[in-house]
Formats: structure tokens, sequence, C-alpha cells
């Protein structure tokens, strides 16, 4: 005998048009089930209990995307949007006679989709890279040395024609740029003991299938389909990982949050932690907060998009804040950065702080409006006792096919 449900049919099958992710498939497993929990979640290969949350999110959802018939409701409201509250006007005997449904933006709508498509993406790769063992012996790596590779805001998905913006940009260009600039960095720098992969925010051009920036709602010029360009964005960055731990005995990734990337970046950590789970070379840093930091010796590096800073010097104090032990305990420290697409440096009080040029085109809209500046990509070493002793750095106009 299945689980009785404290739905009906007729009440779940209203919810199907304001659904979507797994809510939607949870309705579609109740319905095929005949409204029995049970055999609902044996479809759907989950625990009875999990099936009854799901049924209660679907109510939930649906509601908040306009399913209130007690109010006059029924109809979904626009996507991006949820119901904030309703107004009523109630006669003397307390039957509403006239309803208003107040509308706000839905904040978390960019989340939902990129929780929905990463369930399948982690399965895709889980594991995948499992344990290696270094080229080299452990003893002939230089553990003096840390050699980073800070990835500009490379904008994969993000599309450019040369006929508006002086130069072509698509996924498959993004993919090709990375991998070869890693090749050529990898191959000149030192062994190093320890490296460093830094992508400082925006890796990504757009955060969801919506092809608009969270904040400010700015529409994007985009290449293809968002989860493809999850896909191809991971593959790449895959590839730097693995060109790096050939070199170098163990392997830091830091992806920061960019103002076009904020939930995909901290996806990409979690897709990239999965397919190196149970590898000890490779350590990569999942958080949410937007700053991050990592300390060499005498060497304390700060990480950030820059987007939300809008005064250099206030970096400064946010470093002393934030990393009081580390900042007296180390000599040169650093705030690296991206968001403006060019090479910047300021030495303040206790802190060198720069900004990164990107291997990415030039999108329409920056190119309407002149911006314009060169494109590479860098390899920064630095020594646990001086610093900053070397940097390598690549031209796009060294890498093959760059303007095709």
């Amino acid at each position: 005998m299945g689980r009785k449900s404290k739905y009906t049919l007729q009440q779940v099958a209203e919810w199907e048009p304001f659904l979507h992710g797994k809510p939607l498939y949870a309705v579609h497993a109740f319905i095929r089930a005949k409204g029995k929990m049970g055999q609902a979640a044996k479809l759907l290969g989950i625990r009875p209990a999990s099936m009854s949350s799901r049924m209660d999110t679907a109510r939930r959802m649906a509601e908040t995307r306009g399913n209130m018939p007690e109010f006059g409701s029924v109809h979904p409201v626009p996507e991006g949007m949820r119901i904030k509250g309703i107004s009523s006007n109630v006669d003397d005997q307390g039957m509403v006679k006239q309803s208003w449904v107040k509308l706000e933006a839905d904040r978390d709508a960019g989340v939902k989709v990129l929780l929905d498509n990463l369930e399948q993406i982690l399965e895709n790769y889980k594991g995948v890279a499992g344990r290696d063992a270094p080229k080299q012996k452990k003893g002939a790596y230089d553990n003096d040395t840390m050699t980073w590779y800070p990835i500009g805001d490379h904008h994969f998905g993000m599309y450019a024609w040369a006929e508006e913006c002086g130069e072509d940009y698509d996924t498959d260009m993004a993919s090709r740029l990375l991998r070869q600039a890693i090749d050529k960095l990898v191959d000149s720098a030192p062994m190093s003991a320890e490296a460093a992969l830094l992508n400082v925010g925006d890796f990504f051009h757009m955060d969801n299938t919506k092809n608009v920036t969270n904040h400010s709602g700015n529409i994007l010029d985009v290449d293809t389909r968002w989860t493809k360009v999850i896909q191809v964005g991971v593959d790449a960055l895959r590839y730097a990982v693995d060109r790096m731990l050939e070199k170098h005995y163990k392997v830091h990734l830091y992806n920061v949050m960019g103002n076009h990337d904020t939930h995909s970046a901290t996806a990409l950590s979690m897709v990239m932690a999965a397919i190196y789970e149970g590898n000890p070379r490779i350590n990569v840093h999942v958080t949410a907060n937007p700053f991050q930091y990592h300390q060499f010796g005498q060497c304390l590096v700060g990480m950030h998009h820059g987007d939300t800073i809008k005064r250099m010097d206030d970096y400064v104090g946010i470093m002393a804040r934030d990393q009081a032990e580390k900042w007296g305990a180390t000599q040169f420290r650093y705030w690296w950065l991206g968001h403006v697409h060019h090479s910047q440096r300021h030495e303040k009080p206790g802190v060198l702080i720069e900004t990164f040029r990107t291997l990415a085109a030039r999108d329409a809209w920056h190119a309407s409006m002149g911006y314009g500046a060169g494109r590479d990509m860098t390899a920064i070493v630095l020594h646990k006792d001086y610093g900053e002793i070397e940097r390598h750095t690549v031209p796009v106009q060294m890498l093959r096919g760059w303007y095709e």
C-alpha cells in the first residue's frame, strides 16, 4: 500500500506550469505514481521522506511563482520574478472582492538554474582525475619558490565579431587560447614545488541562461548554450591544472567570484574539487568568500575580483583586518585583481596591488566605449624569503591561431 500524500492529484497538476528543476521532476513522478508517495519516490530513486520534502518545495515554489488560487492568482509570474505579497480588498463579510499581486526580482533565480545543472555536471566529472604520481622525485623540486599563474577575466561564452569589435572571440577560441598560454608558461616556469592557478574572476561571461549580468542586468553577447560553456570551461581549467601537475609537486586552485560569474565561480570550484577528489597533490579552495588569501613564507597574496572596492587604498585595511597574524608574519604582501582588463600596479603602504590583462577580446560594449588594452597571460615566481623574483609573460600574438 502506497504512502498517502497530503496533496491531491488535482492540486499537484495545477503546480506544474510554475515549476522547474527537481520540484518539477517530483511532480511528474507523483502524477505517474497516481499520488502514491512511496511509488513516486521509487521512480526517482530517493527515500519517501525526501520525496515528501520535494513536494513541499514544489508547493512553495508554485506559490512564489503565482499559484495562489485563494487570492485569485493562477497565472505564472514573469521569468526572473516572484511574488512579494498580495493586497486584498475585503467586504464586510470577510470575502475577498479584489486582489493585487506585488512582484519583485527573484534574486535566487540564477542559483536555482545553477544547482539544477550542477548535479549533472558533477556526475560527469567526479573522481575522473584520481591519484597521479609526480613525474619527478620530490627532492628535485625547488622548495624556495612558488609559481603563480593568474588567469585574467577570460569570459568563457562571450561572443565578439571582428567587424564590430576589432577581434573575433568565442568559446572554442577561449579554450584554445587558455590551453596554449598555459603550455608556454608551464614550459618556461621554474620547477617550483608549489604552484597556484588563480582565476581572478569573470572566468565565465554569463552566470545563467538569461544572458544578463546579475547585478546590473546588462544584456550580454553570448556564443552558445550556458551548460556547454560551463563544460568547455571546466575542461580547459582541468587541462591547465594537469599541465601544472607535470611541472610542480603541489598545485593550488583559486576561483574568485566575478561580477559576471558570481555563482558559477563557486560551482566551478565544486566541480574541480570533485574531479580531483582523493588526489593529494591538488588543493581546490572552495569558498563563498569574495576575498581569499594565501601565505608562502614571507609572502602574503590577497585575491579579489576588484569590482566592489572602489578605492585601492581600502585593500590595505581589508588585508590587515582579515589577516592580522599573517600581515605581521610577512614582508611581501600582494593584492591580485581582475575586472579592469588591463595592467595596473599600485604600491600602497605595506601592499603592492596589481590588476591583470586578459586573453579575451573586447565585447561590443567595451569596443563602442573605446576601451582596449594589451592581451596576455603571466606567470609570477615568488621566493619564500624575497618576494617576487621573476615573471614570464605570453602575449596573445604568440599563440597559434589567436586571430582566427
